[in-house]
């Protein structure tokens, strides 16, 4: 699932695990489209959180109800005017705002479809239980290659128009360090929340998703056959590395040295 231009592609002696998610359960559906978006937590983030809110998410939720779809909940770190601003054009039974991870795991499983932020363990918990699923637009670096790695060109990823996020930039501004990348991108999300013209492009965006997303067989994750073991897989590897024989032990000891059990006689 790494790009192909990744250098860790190259790195010798990783040990890969597959996905560390719930296992797999059948997704009932029936409950509408899900979104989650997450929270932004950065000391840069400053206003690029409710500006990203007030960008997309709003703007989604409206899309998704022009065109018919019943909201099944929208899960994240809301601030309370965001929460009270959805409420308002949602029906009361509808949740908005944090879920536990027991909660959200119950809201795949009832879910139609989902638009999420690029996350990847949301990525993967939607693709395990074979939800349709949708990529909202990148919140910070990650979420950028996430995007890159899980979204189907053209299908499933709703890119930012390149005057918000330009992608040749990011790739400039790598090589100093992710802070630089994340100033740059929530400097721009903070700037063109209120931009009518990027407000228009990503209504058009979400519409046309809404439709082929909520549809029987909609877009997947790009996530091939992951599989659902690394959080046993990585036990495995932790038990294995605690019996095993220290380096140390497994080498005579030298001539002339005291050891511990010396210095006991």
């Amino acid at each position: 699932m790494l790009p192909s231009t990744s250098p860790l592609r190259r790195v010798a002696g990783v040990r890969w695990v597959e996905p560390i998610v719930p296992p797999p359960r059948r997704r009932r559906g029936g409950a509408g489209v899900l979104a989650s978006v997450g929270g932004l937590h950065s000391h840069l983030v400053g206003g690029a959180s409710d500006a990203y809110l007030r960008a997309v998410v709003i703007p989604l939720v409206d899309a998704l109800i022009c065109a018919g779809h019943q909201v099944a909940a929208v899960c994240g770190n809301l601030p309370v005017w965001a929460r009270t601003e959805l409420a308002a054009t949602l029906p009361g039974s509808v949740r908005v705002g944090p879920s536990s991870a027991y909660e959200f795991e119950a809201a795949l499983l009832q879910a139609d479809a989902l638009f999420t932020s690029p996350g990847s363990t949301t990525i993967l918990q939607a693709a395990s239980v074979g939800l349709p699923t949708a990529l909202l637009p990148p919140q910070n670096l990650s979420q950028i290659l996430n995007a890159e790695i899980f979204g189907l060109p053209g299908g499933s990823v709703i890119a930012w128009p390149r005057s918000v996020i330009d992608r040749a930039l990011v790739d400039e501004l790598r090589p100093a360090d992710e802070d630089a990348v994340l100033g740059y991108v929530y400097r721009q999300i903070t700037e063109h929340s209120g931009d009518q013209a990027v407000r228009s492009v990503l209504m058009e965006r979400f519409r046309a998703l809404a439709v082929c997303t909520a549809a029987p067989g909609g877009p997947r994750p790009a996530c091939g056959n992951s599989g659902h073991r690394g959080a046993r897989q990585v036990a495995r590897i932790v038990r294995q590395t605690i019996v095993a024989p220290s380096p140390l032990d497994k080498q005579p000891a030298a001539r002339g040295v005291i050891t511990d059990r010396d210095h006991a006689r």
